[in-house]
């Protein structure tokens, strides 16, 4: 599906020591129509996967969408000190419940 064109810009975080879970999320989410400014690493080791955002009022069609596009429906949080920092109004922090079993048993 194709978004109606958003400034809403998103930052993938891949919190595991999983290697490469943002640019693979950050694919998905690309070609899906969504805009990935940014894809950077952050080894808080996080269990579950969570949006932030910078307000509940702005980019509703995007989170949907990444809503849609994971598996577990991650939680949204507004956290505007991560939309500063991350410099997007989307952080997607990836989560071990986003780590495909085949790269779970590589890591063991």
């Amino acid at each position: 599906f194709q978004l109606s064109d958003q400034p809403c810009s998103i930052t993938v975080v891949n919190t595991t020591p999983v290697s490469g879970l943002a640019t693979d999320m950050g694919t998905i989410l690309e070609r899906s129509g969504l805009f990935v400014a940014r894809l950077t690493n952050n080894a808080t080791d996080t269990s579950s996967s969570l949006i932030l955002t910078k307000s509940l009022d702005e980019c509703q069609e995007v989170i949907a969408a990444i809503s849609t596009l994971t598996p577990n429906s991650p939680e949204v949080v507004v956290d505007e000190d991560a939309a500063i920092r991350y410099r997007a109004r989307v952080v997607l922090l990836v989560g071990q419940d986003l780590v495909p079993a085949e790269k779970a048993e590589k890591e063991d």
